[in-house]
């Protein structure tokens, strides 16, 4: 036995095997070590030498998930014939192979999420959900692999050659290396055509030789591999654009699926995911981490929530019809990879039967497009659906060798056989009674066992009653079984009937089965389409239940938002109201808004909620406003929060620069850029003199409207030098000598940054307060020491040297401002109002 161990282990160095031996799997020497602790499993030895362990066979599922999730491969070796019948050692033989990122059934699954085994050539990544049997493929450089990685849910990820060569620094998923034979472009466009069934993937995005199928290649061999099977199954296969419209640190920045503390129940997809079904709720997570950027398929999206949220009725109707439905797609790739149950099957009909419902509501669309089109592409198989109750009963066994899963009259060859069943087991109870008469034993009994088969037992005080003809067959410690030619006679009609049972519910249950795979493409697209149903239903019950606003997307460039919340904020807030805002960047002038303001203010509120009604908008949702018109941005782009990636040797400044370099090289006129508190994390006037130059750079080279933020007020003086930048502030009331925070965005500059009373509000100790407001006193007025040197408080030691004025003088500023000024076209009103800045601007100098 352990010779045959260590022959099928050798071809499996890289995996747990879990050797089948009768009702357990066992583990040993090394493999045993380090299951063991995973599984809380004790760990023991043969023969006092090898270390081992061992789970139940009818637990392995529970096992499974503990030993995956701790990124391990499993090889799940099973016995290939009957104990009872082998001659010599059974023959065992490794089935399948499971690793973190391939696994066909449910075992460990997020049922609400993706669960994808990834592949990287250097150019292309592609995702395979083997649970669902879908296939994505994206344009990635090598310098954006990793954030590219992040926003997915990768389980593990197959590399040509060595590992080293791609630099996943910071990557914690689980790597295969792979040889590059894998990667053959041609092979890989062979199986696709293959096994999506066409003559060609033009279809798909993919030309003849297409490198990108090489890396889709790779992922349908290594399925094929580890699964024993001739194909893969993929029923979906989708090239994506190079450029996405949200890259994973914006996602991160806007906390679209968890906070910046981590927490999932205080992000955008918990206030917009009201999806009904396991399908829904992972096309959704697709469809938020991929919005559109075709303004024609995000005026459908729009135009399918706008019918659900005015159809009250129709809106509960689907609610109510999806409620409860089962995980069709990966239902159905059960079915295919052969890990199905029984119930599967059942739970396959349920929601084909729901299909039907739900098409006869979808029936009554009055204007959606899109909803039109998913009623008359649905064409669910009807006839399926009834041949799957009509041959299963209703509550089958979870296993297709325990019996009884065919109804009765399904077919004549099993009826005739469950009668000849029945009558076996009345003919026992009858043979029973009829030896009870004749030996005068009442307690004589006849059973039946594996090894023995039917017998006569009789307590051992009966025994000197016992006819001749009664052969003995086994002694226990109170009675004797024996056994006869008649009874062995009718055992063998018994067991005859039973094979034969047996064998019919296997050959009615495959053909059963073999009629479910014939539909799997139609199957699928059903479940797509009810899917992207649930979608548009969770969007339309969050617009209803948040009052949003259908947005305008138009082509132009600019922007206006009437009294927008933040989605996130306001649910959190509940009893408080939220202080709405308007927005607005024309399509000419001022597109660039500085925003300053107090800690604690709304400044980062207010940055964050504009942010994402336009990335509400391009996923297809209503949007928190009372009104809203957004163009179609070709990039979202958000800098905010002090990240560091110590692992990777880079400190919190640097993460900062290297995302605003990203954004600086990438964004168009056609993007939106959040900025909040850009050089923060370096010296005062580093930091002050990159977040000029930066502005100045959006301003003249880029033209993206932009948000920004700071404590940096003279950054305010670029609303003077440049026409393209506006002035907004967070307005902030004092009375008697507190400070309050309206939270609401107004024209002009804030006056202060109000930073020692929010540490005062924050419970930092009244002295150290009064301390702060002394140095702060000083360092407005500018007060010099005998050598002309500012310094930061009386008293204490002089350090430094004097800087140089880094911006224009405010006369100097003025100065150019009334040169430039048309007198001829001035009007007496903005004569004024120039004037009052001016004036403003000096005294502030001063």
């Amino acid at each position: 036995m352990m010779k045959q161990y260590l022959e099928i282990k050798s071809r499996y160095r890289d995996a747990i095997l879990l050797y089948r031996m009768g009702d357990f799997y066992e583990m040993f020497f090394e493999d045993a070590e380090v299951a063991a602790p995973i599984l809380q499993i004790t760990l023991t030895s043969r023969d006092g030498e090898i270390p081992m362990c061992g789970i139940p066979h009818h637990a392995l599922d529970s096992y499974l998930i503990k030993l995956i999730r701790s990124g391990n491969k499993i090889a799940i070796c099973e016995q290939m014939e009957d104990p009872s019948q082998a001659k010599g050692l059974v023959r065992r033989e490794v089935v399948r192979v499971l690793t973190p990122g391939c696994i066909p059934e449910s075992v460990g699954l997020e049922e609400r999420d993706h669960h994808y085994l990834a592949s990287y050539d250097g150019e292309t990544l592609g995702l395979m959900d083997v649970s669902t049997g879908s296939i994505h493929l994206y344009s990635v450089q090598r310098s954006s692999i990793v954030d590219h990685m992040r926003l997915f849910p990768i389980k593990e990820i197959l590399l040509p050659g060595t590992p080293a060569e791609f630099e996943l620094t910071g990557v914690s998923i689980p790597i295969t290396p792979l040889d590059i034979s894998y990667f053959d472009r041609r092979a890989g466009m062979q199986q696709l055509s293959k096994i999506l069934g066409t003559a060609s993937l033009k279809g798909f995005g993919l030309m003849e030789g297409d490198p990108r199928s090489g890396v889709a290649g790779a992922l349908l061999r290594y399925v094929r591999e580890t699964q024993f099977r001739d194909d893969a199954v993929a029923v979906d296969l989708i090239v994506h654009d190079e450029q996405k419209v949200i890259d994973a640190t914006s996602i991160r920045n806007l906390e679209i699926f968890q906070s910046s503390l981590g927490d999932p129940r205080h992000s955008l997809h918990a206030v917009l995911d009201r999806t009904m079904t396991p399908m829904g709720a992972r096309l959704l997570r697709t469809w938020m981490r991929e919005p559109l950027s075709s303004l024609e398929e995000i005026q459908h999206r729009l135009g399918a929530v706008e019918e659900l949220v005015r159809r009250r009725e129709l809106r509960q109707s689907l609610s109510e019809t999806c409620k409860g439905m089962g995980d069709l797609e990966r239902q159905t790739s059960r079915v295919a990879y052969g890990r199905e149950h029984p119930r599967d099957l059942l739970a396959i009909a349920d929601t084909l039967d729901r299909s039907s419902a739900i098409y006869e509501l979808l029936a009554t669309v009055e204007r959606s497009t899109l909803l039109k089109e998913l009623r008359d592409t649905l064409n669910p198989p009807m006839d399926l659906a009834a041949q799957i109750r009509e041959t299963l009963v209703d509550q089958p066994p979870l296993q297709i060798r325990e019996g009884g899963l065919i109804r009765d009259g399904v077919d004549e060859r099993l009826d005739e056989a469950r009668s000849i069943q029945s009558e076996s087991r009345s003919a026992i109870l009858a043979l029973e009674e009829t030896e009870r008469r004749a030996t005068g034993i009442s307690n004589l009994k006849v059973g039946y066992n594996r090894v023995y088969g039917y017998y006569v037992e009789v307590s051992r005080g009966q025994v000197s009653r016992v006819p001749e003809h009664y052969i003995r067959k086994q002694t226990l410690v109170n009675a004797e079984r024996f056994i006869t030619p008649g009874i062995k006679e009718l055992e063998e009609k018994i067991l005859h009937a039973n094979e034969t049972v047996a064998s019919l519910e296997l050959e009615l249950y495959e053909d059963l089965r073999n009629a479910v795979l014939l539909e799997t493409n139609r199957i699928m697209h059903v479940a797509r389409n009810l899917a992207i149903m649930d979608c548009l239903l969770s969007f339309a019950t969050a617009a209803r239940d948040g009052n949003y606003v259908k947005p305008d997307m138009h082509t132009g460039s600019s922007l206006s938002l009437r009294e927008s919340r933040h989605p996130v904020v306001e649910k959190v807030l509940r009893e408080e109201p939220f202080t709405p805002n308007d927005c607005d960047i024309p399509e000419e002038g001022r597109r660039i808004l500085i925003i300053t303001g107090p800690n604690m203010g709304g400044k980062s509120t207010y940055l964050r909620q504009v942010a994402l009604a336009a990335y509400m908008s391009h996923i297809g949702s209503f949007v928190p406003a009372t009104e809203a018109s957004i163009p179609l941005f070709d990039r979202i782009f958000t800098r905010v929060g002090a990240f560091d990636q110590l692992a990777q040797g880079e400190s919190t400044f640097m993460v900062e620069m290297l995302e605003l370099a990203q954004i600086l090289r990438k964004a168009t006129d056609r993007s939106l850029i959040i900025l909040d508190e850009v050089g923060r994390g370096t010296a005062t006037f580093d930091g002050l003199s990159l977040a000029w130059a930066v502005v100045e750079h959006i301003h003249e080279q880029i033209g993206a409207k932009t948000l920004f933020a700071t404590h940096y007020h003279e950054l305010t003086e670029l609303a003077l030098l440049l026409p393209g930048v506006r002035n907004l502030s967070v307005d902030v009331k004092e009375f008697e000598g507190k400070i309050f925070f309206i939270h609401r965005i107004v024209d002009g500059t804030a006056d202060r940054s109000y930073g020692i009373e929010v540490a005062h509000l924050a419970g930092v100790p009244s002295e150290i307060v009064s301390r702060a407001k002394e140095v702060l006193a000083n360092l407005e007025k500018s007060e010099l020491d005998p050598r002309g040197i500012p310094r930061a408080a009386q008293g204490m030691t002089d350090v430094g040297q004097r800087q140089l004025t880094l911006f224009p003088s405010a006369t100097d500023i003025v100065a150019d401002q009334i040169r430039s000024i048309d007198l001829d076209s001035l009007k007496p009103l903005d004569a004024l109002t120039l004037l009052a800045r001016f004036q403003s601007r000096l005294n502030r100098e001063d």
